[in-house]
């Protein structure tokens, strides 16, 4: 049986930016707190085939906007590819996308896959166009719509969200 250390209810991640994170030594009976923007902060979104399909013209949201004054800072992106049947085709580099078209180029080659796997990549450099304050993340595709395919696709995005 676990002993409860503090009268504060549990948290579940993901932790929203303002959310603080207490440490109390009770020694001196100080407490401390940090906010979670300080914090690596991480969604996952499950992709159908469907929206696989459409992911050109209909960008799957990741993180949503985070409000005035705030940027969202990707640091990481993992993969967990569920194969299906049939490999997707043409226009398969996945990227992550502001809402206003910004974007990190991230992935050529994790809808092509003919098998189950689980990939991490680290999002690198700025985007084209910069970081872009009070913008919403996506995940998309560059030129057009993958044809064919049938498999699922979770996206784990890790980030940060800075204050300015």
């Amino acid at each position: 049986m676990s002993t409860k250390i503090s009268a504060l209810t549990a948290h579940t991640p993901p932790m929203a930016a303002d959310d603080l994170i207490a440490a109390v030594d009770t020694s001196t009976g100080i407490t401390k707190s940090i906010r979670a923007d300080n914090n690596l902060l991480y969604t996952k979104t499950s992709l159908s085939t469907a929206q696989i399909l459409l992911l050109n013209g209909t960008p799957i949201e990741l993180v949503p906007a985070p409000g005035a004054g705030k940027v969202i800072i990707p640091h990481l992106t993992v993969f967990s590819f569920t194969w299906n049947s049939i490999a997707y085709t043409t226009n398969t580099a996945l990227a992550l996308i502001y809402d206003t078209g910004t974007s990190f180029n991230i992935d050529t080659t994790s809808l092509l896959s003919t098998g189950d796997f689980i990939r991490n990549i680290a999002v690198t450099g700025p985007p084209s166009g910069g970081l872009l304050q009070n913008k919403k993340l996506s995940v998309t595709v560059g030129t057009g719509n993958p044809a064919a395919g049938n498999s699922a696709l979770d996206v784990y995005q890790y980030y940060q969200i800075l204050t300015l």
